[in-house]
């Protein structure tokens, strides 16, 4: 919280916080507000592309309507005005669509790599427990004296009193 734009914070954080530096970075030299730099934290990539294909919709409207004015201009000034307007709005479109490109890529790579760290994850627990059980078929005993889960098993498989 700000006394004024100027002003550092009224409740700094505590010296050494790295939170705290990570705030002040920006919000120093930018003056940014406090409820900014809240909402950006809580922004993500859906939130970015979101924008960007709002902003290449009103860029598509405004296009059209200058076209429209266009056919309309008698002078060729109001006629290079628009022109230069609707040139700009499309090197916008662009850059958006190269930024939307861009994210949904991004998000297509991250949703691919939590996935195949769930399979990993899987396929290490499936392995481990494949071990234990060679281990426990062939009587090796691998010293932690616990008891996992394919000694369960195997207490059930043989034990007829078991699950009845």
């Amino acid at each position: 919280m700000r006394g004024s734009r100027t002003a550092p914070p009224v409740n700094p954080f505590q010296p050494g916080n790295q939170h705290a530096l990570k705030h002040g970075g920006y919000a120093r030299r930018l003056l940014l507000k406090d409820e900014v730099i809240e909402d950006a934290r809580a922004l993500t990539l859906e939130d970015e592309l979101f924008r960007l294909r709002a902003n290449n919709l009103v860029a598509a409207e405004n296009i059209g309507r200058w076209i429209t004015l266009l056919e309309d201009a008698e002078e060729d000034e109001a006629r290079k005005i628009l022109m230069e307007n609707i040139s700009a709005a499309e090197k916008a479109m662009m850059r958006n669509t190269v930024r939307i490109e861009s994210i949904v890529g991004t998000l297509a790579t991250v949703n691919k790599i939590f996935a195949d760290t769930d399979y990993r994850i899987a396929a290490t627990d499936k392995v481990s427990l494949e071990a234990d059980r060679l281990r426990r078929d062939a009587g090796i005993d691998d010293g932690n004296g616990e008891r996992d889960l394919n000694d369960f098993y195997s207490d059930i498989q043989t034990n007829p009193e078991s699950g009845s």
